[in-house]
């Protein structure tokens, strides 16, 4: 890292509601036991703790939306993405 002196540390109350939200991708992971989840990945906006008016926090967080037994009618759409996913890392 050789912009070393360009990093501040701080905390961030995640749980409150950030000034602003954005969606960046959904993926699909093997949960193993014939399972398969649908994730999210969204960066959050926070103002900063010590200069609110000034300056803002990025944070990328990923959550699990659902988890599906493959056989189930429900996994259709999560086993066609992760078939996308896998064609597009072949590449």
């Amino acid at each position: 890292m050789d912009n070393i002196d360009n990093f501040q540390v701080c905390f961030v109350n995640t749980n409150q509601e950030p000034e602003k939200r954005r969606h960046i991708c959904y993926y699909t992971k093997d949960e193993g036991n014939n399972e398969i989840s649908l994730y999210g990945v969204e960066e959050l906006t926070f103002k900063h703790p010590q200069a609110e008016d000034y300056a803002f926090i990025t944070v990328i967080v990923t959550n699990k939306k659902w988890t599906r037994k493959r056989h189930e009618f429900e996994a259709a759409p999560l086993i066609l993405l992760e078939a996308a996913q896998k064609n597009i890392q072949k590449r």
